[in-house]
């Protein structure tokens, strides 16, 4: 019986190891990596908010794990005292100095202030989360933030009050005895603050923060539909006329589409938001497009989202208060394509 608890004991130390390696966030001077399975997803908030970059990984090596896209082959050190690499001229060379390694990141927030004691924290409005992957694979502590200054995010938990760092020179705080002592030294704050260039947006940093992906577009134009006579008098006598659409006013505004893989949505027409929540979200029929669905009933209204850079919105049911519009030269295609994974692996909504 004792050798029996010692085999099944065994078997749960080898189940945690592999699903701590399943996910990670991997971080150095200016970006980070984060790891599901064999998919990887690079970010550069600094020059870049969404995706900067997405990998497949191909191969795993003792100290490394060795990922690659359509451009180039990268290097992915497991320890925080190798660095990152890329293959160049037939040789490995240094790309990128590490930060920091942490064996668990499973969070929908893009907004991190990591620290050196083995965690990090990722804002989402005002709830933050802990993780210390070192001492738990999951979460470690739930926050409500109180206030801010110029310096300091201020929350507060069931057990402790902590003040986060606004930016790297200054160090984590937790409040003992009425009096704020120093518990964690800062690693790396990722946070976007300035939009991509190109951008003409009125929404803040802060609230594009709370969504996972984001398309912009450089213009956009009002859509209505037309009656036209057909020529054909079986289709006239059944449809009474045929309805298309035509564009009737260009704007040579912005446009913006956010969403987050909760079910949120933020559509941005030039100085105007719009905020829904969508039920669906599926492939378009020649894998080219994805389509986003307000309700999962009623195909007639959706979000289509097409990989060469256009966006139709055909929104116009008078809940929404949207309309059909059609949005034009966006540049997104590693954010396409992650999104393209994720529904294909149902991972959305989920």
């Amino acid at each position: 019986m004792k050798s029996l608890k010692f085999f099944l004991f065994l078997l749960l130390l080898a189940g945690m190891d592999v699903a701590a390696q399943t996910t990670g966030l991997f971080t150095y001077n200016g970006g980070y990596f984060v790891k599901a399975g064999d998919y990887w997803t690079e970010y550069r908030p600094a020059e870049k908010d969404g995706v900067w970059a997405t990998y497949t990984q191909y191969n795993e090596e003792t100290n490394y794990y060795q990922v690659k896209n359509s451009s180039c082959s990268l290097s992915i050190p497991k320890t925080s005292n190798n660095n990152f690499y890329i293959w160049e001229d037939g040789e490995w060379k240094v790309i990128y100095t590490t930060k920091h390694i942490y064996g668990y990141f499973n969070d929908e927030s893009r907004e991190i202030y990591a620290y050196n004691q083995g965690g990090y924290f990722v804002r989402d409005g005002n709830t933050w989360r802990e993780y210390r992957p070192d001492k738990k694979a999951g979460l470690w502590a739930t926050y409500t933030q109180y206030k801010e200054d110029d310096n300091y995010f201020y929350m507060r938990s069931t057990a402790s009050e902590v003040c986060v760092p606004k930016d790297e020179h200054n160090d984590f705080y937790l409040l003992n005895g009425g009096k704020w002592m120093k518990c964690y030294t800062t690693s790396a704050i990722y946070v976007t603050k300035t939009p991509a260039a190109g951008g003409n947006s009125t929404t803040s940093i802060d609230e594009e923060s709370g969504y996972d992906y984001v398309f912009r577009y450089k213009s956009y134009s009002r859509v209505e539909y037309k009656e036209e006579e057909s020529e054909y008098p079986l289709i006239n006598f059944f449809l009474g006329g045929v309805t298309y659409r035509e564009e009737t006013e260009q704007i040579d505004l912005s446009a913006k589409v956010c969403i987050s893989r909760n079910g949120k949505m933020m559509i941005e027409l030039g100085g105007d938001c719009f905020y829904l929540t969508f039920a669906k979200i599926d492939k378009g029929l020649t894998d080219s497009y994805i389509e986003i669905y307000p309700y999962a009933d009623n195909y007639d209204c959706k979000l289509a989202i097409y990989k060469t850079g256009n966006c139709q919105l055909s929104l116009d049911k008078a809940e929404l208060g949207i309309g059909l519009w059609n949005l034009h030269g966006g540049d997104y295609e590693s954010t396409y394509n992650e999104i393209f994974r994720l529904v294909d692996s149902y991972t959305f909504l989920k």
